[in-house]
């Protein structure tokens, strides 16, 4: 295994090389740094002697698992990583879990509970694991790490500090780590900051838009939009137990632009492929007729092109068709309290509880 890994990292390095290659040259150097740390871990796990040989297995599996969705994020057309409602403090833990078989300093972690944000969990996580591997370096054997999760008002901030020499003390070991970080951030729609520490180090900061909590939303009146009865039929039952109230159903665009015009309703879910028509187009005809209503968008399918569409016409949501019902009724609340609501039909990832 541990010649694997080394073979495996050989021949990433060699994609990195300077060359007049194609264009995404750039996208393989920053994949081929994100790299190192894991493949250094699962080379340290695989040759370890003694010890819980289960407990570096799941270690080496858990590598493994995120070098996989990395590079499935970065590189492939059908695991696009799109933005989605994430547990920072779940994501932010992983990561100093997945930092700590290879760092030569301490590792801590603080967050408490839950702190909720739009992004794209392979960047914010790659993002994370940068600025994470370049304090690790700054502080060196013996120093102290610190990654704090907190949520102030409408943002969630990530701090990664560290009791390193400070900024221009250390040896540089890659340029890129850094550069990537920032882009990876800000593609989150987020921004990054690197500051001196109070005494000393530096403190590396990360700021993302915050999403509410579901359930502080109060009761919704909603209108629901699908030419599948049944489904249409659960959700109604499903958030009336919840306590909304379904002022209208509606089995095609028509009929649904015809009851918010009547209901005026404080959230629509309408469904995107129809029979004879797509629910993109009735997006702007519903605001049209009731200009407060949050328009959630139900598909079976959601590319990056299909969200730029319907959030250009108007969309404040869009939910993946076969998420439980509990996440459709989460990204229709938060969708009401006024901010982006990303639920989207792909792989499971980790729940926050394993995270």
């Amino acid at each position: 295994m541990h010649a694997k890994a080394t073979g495996l990292l050989r021949e990433v390095e060699q994609l990195a090389l300077p060359t007049d290659g194609p264009p995404n040259i750039d996208t393989v150097r920053a994949l081929c740094h994100d790299l190192r740390q894991p493949l250094a871990a699962i080379m340290l796990l695989a040759s370890s002697d003694g010890g819980d040989v289960r407990r570096r297995m799941d270690g080496i599996l858990e590598q493994a698992q995120w070098l996989s969705d990395m590079v499935e994020g970065v590189l492939g057309d059908a695991a696009e990583d799109l933005p989605t409602n994430l547990d920072v403090v779940g994501l932010a833990s992983r990561c100093v879990q997945l930092a700590q078989p290879t760092a030569r300093c301490r590792v801590s972690f603080s967050g408490v509970g839950r702190a909720l944000a739009v992004a794209a969990p392979v960047a914010l996580s790659r993002a994370v694991n940068c600025v994470l591997d370049n304090a690790v370096r700054a502080a060196g054997p013996g120093g102290h790490v610190t990654v704090e999760v907190a949520t102030t008002g409408a943002e969630v901030t990530i701090q990664v500090i560290d009791d390193g020499p400070g900024l221009g003390h250390v040896p540089p070991n890659n340029s890129l780590g850094l550069t990537i970080a920032r882009a990876l951030v800000s593609a989150c729609g987020g921004t990054f900051e690197l500051r001196p520490g109070t005494l000393c180090g530096m403190v590396a900061e990360i700021v993302l838009p915050a999403t509410r909590s579901p359930g502080g939303s109060g009761v919704m009146r909603l209108l629901l939009c699908d030419d599948h009865k049944p489904l249409l039929d659960a959700l109604s039952m499903a958030l009336r137990d919840r306590g909304h109230t379904i002022v209208a159903t509606a089995i095609d665009p028509d009929e649904a632009v015809e009851a918010a015009r009547k209901h005026q309703p404080d959230a629509c879910l309408l469904d995107v492929n129809f029979r004879h028509t797509n629910g993109l187009d009735a997006i702007g005809r519903i605001l049209a007729v009731s200009p407060d209503t949050k328009v959630v968008m139900l598909s079976g399918s959601i590319s990056r092109s299909l969200m730029a569409d319907a959030r250009a016409k108007g969309a404040r949501g869009f939910v993946g068709k076969e998420k439980p019902v509990g996440v459709i009724i989460e990204a229709l609340e938060i969708a009401h309290q006024g901010h982006l609501a990303v639920a989207l039909l792909k792989q499971e990832r980790l729940s926050p509880e394993r995270l």
